[in-house]
């Protein structure tokens, strides 16, 4: 599933895109003063602290409430998050870069504000060397004056509007002759002299003529995104294709147009054997830190004894409809899950021991779809430690293998490795969301 929800205009955006590549880690929101002292329900969004605070107006288009809109600014661009982020997004550029798009959506051709129309007038003259110049010796008259008049009341004081801020604050007296003037006069000009090229200038794109040069002042650009893509609804089987489109669009390439192929299945038949797909699926689950055990199936009840032993479990789970005989003769007591257990006493159990309804060798996962002899889902996530049979015909070879293969009707429970995660500091922490102890056993095919 593909959701848009302003994320292609996003990408569209060469400096905000970065900010699609958050992976939720929280890290920013552990180092930001901001986020520390206003929490996160400041942020109005899903999405709080420093990348809350640049993705939220990006996916909201610079803002259609005061809230997106203030975001780029909830920070004193002090860069602790930018230090944090393990993916190393520039949150402070992209800060800025909001900024200037919020200022870019509130310009209008008439200055709005006496402050807008002195910059305005500031960009107008430094635009051209001759409107400067011009200024410049109808400043020299004016400061005269000015100067005559500010050795008389021993203030200078600025008219209008300005007047304000001069009632508070010393202002310099004007110079009696400009910088320009000055270094005329003491840094005459050189004789120039035309440059002579050592060789003849090569474009560097010569397939594009050169773009003749501006005239003018640069028109300025309200929004550095494109245009919203209207949210307009698609025909009946077109959705993926539309979505394709948008993101293509904004990456400016035809990828949404290449055909991908769809013979992989075939491909993975004709290319991997039975043994082949168990010696991938075992290496594969090893390199999880798994246990991998390969029997036959008369070795079943030995082989879960002595797995038993090594973790040194006390007690065990199975579900309901386990085969009696795999755990005939345990040392353990063996209880199985009928009626249902508690929370408290699953947690309380040591082991849990399941079969599985298939097993992918490219990714070494294990897929728990509610079958014969898997049980519920609680049963597998709270024990400590789970024993999982796997019958060497249940292993296929990738993922589209493994769903045409695997009910569809019930929860499922894909399983690559014991229960690991990794905290700020890329520290490893297993047993957070499951069992952190996983033992594979592989039994031929010969048997059940």
């Amino acid at each position: 599933m593909l959701v848009d929800n302003g994320r292609s205009r996003a990408l569209a955006d060469k400096v905000g895109r970065q900010a699609l590549r958050c992976i939720r880690c929280a890290a920013c929101l552990n180092v930001c003063p901001v986020y520390e002292r206003v929490g996160g329900h400041a942020y109005g969004s899903v999405y709080p602290g420093p990348i809350g605070a640049v993705l939220t107006p990006q996916l909201d288009h610079v803002a259609t409430d005061d809230v997106a809109a203030s975001l780029p600014y909830a920070s004193t661009l002090c860069g602790a998050c930018f230090d944090a982020c393990p993916v190393r997004i520039d949150i402070p550029r992209l800060l800025v870069h909001l900024r200037g798009d919020m200022v870019d959506a509130k310009r209008t051709p008439i200055p709005a504000t006496q402050e807008a129309g002195a910059m305005a007038l500031a960009a107008w003259a430094f635009a051209r060397p001759r409107r400067l110049e011009g200024l410049a010796r109808l400043g020299k008259a004016a400061s005269r004056v000015a100067r005559t008049r500010a050795l008389r009341a021993r203030r200078l004081r600025l008219p209008g509007w300005a007047g304000g801020w001069s009632r508070t604050r010393a202002v310099p007296l004007p110079e009696s002759d400009s910088f320009a003037r000055w270094w005329d006069e003491n840094h005459p000009a050189e004789p120039s002299h035309p440059a002579v090229p050592s060789h003849p200038a090569v474009p560097s794109h010569p397939a594009e003529p050169s773009a003749p040069p501006s005239v003018g002042r640069p028109r300025v650009r309200l929004h550095r995104n494109p245009p919203a893509t209207p949210n307009t609804v698609p025909e009946a089987g077109t959705a993926r294709a539309a979505m394709l489109a948008r993101i293509g669009a904004a990456l400016g390439s035809s990828r949404s147009s290449r055909v991908i192929p769809r013979d992989y299945r075939a491909r993975r038949a004709a290319n991997n054997s039975t043994s082949g797909l168990v010696e991938l699926f075992a290496a594969r689950t090893a390199d999880y830190r798994a246990t991998v055990t390969r029997i036959e199936p008369t070795a079943i009840p030995a082989t879960l004894a002595a797995l038993l032993a090594a973790r040194a479990s006390r007690s065990a789970v199975v579900p309901h409809d386990l085969p009696p005989s795999w755990t005939d003769g345990l040392a353990v007591p063996v209880t199985r899950d009928v009626p249902p257990l508690s929370v408290a006493d699953l947690d309380a159990t040591d082991t849990v021991i399941t079969s599985c309804g298939a097993a992918i060798a490219e990714t070494g996962t294990v897929i728990l779809d509610g079958g014969a002899g898997q049980g519920r889902r609680a049963v597998t996530l709270i024990p400590d430690h789970h024993i999982v049979i796997v019958r060497e015909d249940q292993i296929v070879a990738g993922v589209p293998d493994a769903l045409h293969r695997i009910e569809h009707a019930g929860p499922q429970t894909w399983i690559s490795g014991p229960s690991a995660t990794s905290d700020i500091e890329l520290h490893r922490v297993e047993g957070v969301h499951g069992p952190r102890h996983l033992d594979v056993v592989i039994v031929t095919a010969t048997g059940g």
